[in-house]
């Protein structure tokens, strides 16, 4: 199944298509075949009932590997995948705050410092200070690069 997969149904993506594949044919194994390694999709897609994830760059080995270990009733991960989860729980991301989400779907909404302040009941230096820190715990540098990674990293706010 590939991540981004278009079905005939608007809306459905590979993680939605193999929920439904899990309801109506339980104990079938899918593996993601996609080209996206983010750990939000990874993460998405183990949740919604695959039994394996390899990147579509990869060496044909790892399909292989992944559907076999599927088949077998394991997990079959891509090298990739398993050392950027394995890394998430080792040296994990620092996580926002309540009240950075806040200002992050403030943000997403195109709401400008002076209206996230007014909307928080916060000065605007504050609704600022915020901002550094959400872009320091998300690795950017601007607010449509920190909404963007706040939705990959599946904030629930946001999705």
């Amino acid at each position: 199944m590939d991540l981004r997969f278009a079905g005939t149904d608007s809306g459905i993506d590979g993680v939605e298509a193999i929920r439904r594949l899990a309801a109506e044919a339980p104990g079938m194994p899918v593996v993601m075949l996609t080209s996206y390694s983010g750990r939000a999709d990874v993460v998405r897609a183990l949740e919604a009932g695959a039994r394996g994830y390899v990147l579509k760059a990869g060496p044909p080995e790892d399909l292989f590997r992944a559907v076999r270990s599927a088949a077998e009733g394991g997990l079959g991960l891509a090298a990739e995948v398993v050392g950027d989860l394995v890394g998430q729980v080792v040296s994990p991301a620092p996580e926002l705050t309540q009240r950075e989400r806040e200002v992050v779907r403030l943000m997403a909404g195109g709401h400008s410092n002076r209206s996230i302040a007014d909307a928080l009941y916060l000065a605007e230096a504050t609704v600022k200070t915020h901002l550094v820190r959400i872009y320091r715990k998300l690795g950017v540098d601007n607010r449509a690069a920190a909404v963007a990674e706040a939705v990959r990293r599946g904030l629930p706010e946001l999705t």
